[in-house]
This record gives structure tokens, C-alpha cells and sequence, in this order.
């Protein structure tokens, strides 16, 4: 058996600048228009226009860094949950599945593992794909020593004709289920830690 762990994920940081320094020279502009002490009038005019330039461009100050950080990580979250979806993916092509007879994972109380074939190692619960009418034997290891076993259910949460095994709790121990596939089928799980997600998806083609 391999046992094959599959992860990819890109990460991309952006950072937007220029708004601290808009600020400032806005200031600065303010603060020379006020200098001016020969006309008492146009003082009074140059420092209201100042004033509203200053205003002005604060204001585009405060609009560029904003706009920058809403970029940014708009950008990183969209990337970010498409990488996350990507290793979570399973090849569920029936085409990849076409020459598999026996399934293998292992087995703790946070759930299933798969080990064989390979599209499934290292995935966490991940989904199987099966050939209605087709003969299969699903196997699994207990990882820690935590009463398991697996059946077969169809969307009702009902074993589909009996296709189950016994509770097993010794640790390295294995089990196999010997089945055939039907459209019933919907998943496979843990009858006592079903409740926590200890369950893997059955697709049928």
C-alpha cells in the first residue's frame, strides 16, 4: 500500500502605500499659502483655500488607502479559498477509478484516511467511486485503539443489505468488507462516530 499526502498552497501578500504621504504634503501646501502677510484680504482668502485644499486632499487620501487593502485582500481571500478547495479535491473521473477492486483506509474517532487507491491517499474522508454491479472489498485499519467498524448507507442513513462489520477496538487491527456496488449506496461510515463526521461520500457510476 502507499500512502501519499497531496498539498498545495499559494499565498500572496499585497501591501498599498502613498496615503501617509498624501497627508503630509497636503500640509505642507496648507501651511505656505498662510505665510503669505502682505495683503490682509487675500491672506484671509489664501487660507480658506488653503484650508479647503488641505480638505481635498486628505479626503483623496483617505479614498486611496482604502482602496488599496480592499484590493489586496479581495485578491488573497479569492485565492486562497480556490487553493484550499483544490487540495480537498478527490479524482472522482471514473476513468481514474476503472481498474480499482479494494479500497483501503484508516481508522481514528476524527475520522477516515484514505491510503489506497491513489487518488484518495492522505485525504480525509475522502469520496469513493464505484461501478454498480461491480464487486469491491473495503478495508481499514484501526489507527488508535478506539472501537470502529464500517457500513454501508444508502441517503436515508440505513445500511444498504447488511453491508457492515463488526465493532473493532485493537489497535493495527484490520478489517475488510467484501461488497457489491448498487445505486443505493451514498456513503460509507462509522456507526458510533457517524455523528462526527466520520463518514466518506459513495459516488456510483
Amino acid at each position: 500500500m502507499q500512502h501519499q499526502g497531496r498539498c498545495s498552497r499559494r499565498r500572496a501578500l499585497g501591501l498599498a502605500g502613498g496615503a501617509t504621504t498624501t497627508v503630509l504634503a497636503a500640509g505642507c501646501l496648507g501651511g505656505a499659502e498662510t505665510d503669505d502677510g502682505d495683503h490682509p484680504a487675500d491672506e484671509d482668502s489664501d487660507e480658506t483655500d488653503g484650508g479647503e485644499n488641505a480638505t481635498g486632499a486628505e479626503d483623496d487620501g483617505t479614498d486611496g488607502s482604502m482602496a488599496g487593502p480592499d484590493d489586496d485582500p479581495g485578491s488573497d481571500g479569492d485565492d486562497g479559498t480556490e487553493d484550499t478547495d483544490a487540495t480537498e479535491d478527490v479524482d472522482t473521473r471514473p476513468e481514474a477509478w476503472a481498474d480499482v477492486e479494494e479500497i483501503v483506509v484508516s481508522a481514528t474517532t476524527a475520522g477516515w484516511e484514505g491510503v489506497e487507491p491513489e487518488p484518495i491517499a492522505g485525504e480525509e474522508n475522502p469520496p469513493i467511486v464505484l461501478t454498480a454491479g461491480r464487486e469491491y472489498v473495503l478495508s481499514w485499519k484501526n489507527e488508535d485503539g478506539r472501537p470502529h467498524n464500517i457500513e454501508l448507507w444508502n441517503e436515508d442513513g440505513k445500511v444498504v443489505d447488511d453491508y457492515g462489520t463488526e465493532l473493532m477496538e485493537e489497535r493495527d487491527a484490520t478489517q475488510s468488507l467484501e461488497f457489491e456496488a448498487s445505486e443505493e449506496m451514498a456513503e460509507y461510515v462509522c456507526e458510533i462516530h457517524a455523528g462526527w463526521q466520520k463518514r466518506g461520500r459513495i459516488e456510483i457510476v
